[in-house]
């Protein structure tokens, strides 16, 4: 299982309280969140939502920043981070997984039409 983690009470971290009340419908969002299933868009058996690694890098990252995964799999973290103009660097062991990863996160270095993330457009659940 992953772990995911977005540091409390360190002082060189970001965090970005007001997006994670505007995604939230005002309030302070709870710390276990109930993001909806999604077909898998590849064939790596552990692919993760688009929305769980979309609301993870609107909280924990901003325009320009540089995410890193260093167990990319299928690169659904390098697809989102692009889409929300985030550099990305991604390592995979893999090459099947690597070349599937490559192809998904080059497709979104074209234009990407523009979300509204509040006005319900990504199912982020509650």
């Amino acid at each position: 299982m992953p772990i995911i983690q977005l540091i409390h009470g360190e002082k060189r971290y970001y965090f970005d309280y007001d997006m994670a009340k505007r995604l939230n419908g005002g309030k302070q969002m709870r710390n276990l969140w109930v993001i909806p299933a999604e077909k898998h868009r590849t064939e790596h058996p552990a692919e993760k939502p688009e929305t769980l690694l979309t609301r993870i890098l609107l909280l924990a990252t901003r325009e320009g920043d540089t995410v890193l995964d260093p167990f990319m799999g299928s690169g659904t973290t390098g697809v989102v981070a692009k889409r929300l103009k985030r550099n990305f660097v991604g390592i995979e062991i893999d090459a099947h997984y690597y070349a599937i990863a490559k192809a998904r996160i080059e497709g979104e270095c074209g234009d990407y039409p523009a979300v509204n993330l509040f006005a319900g457009e990504l199912p982020f659940g509650e």
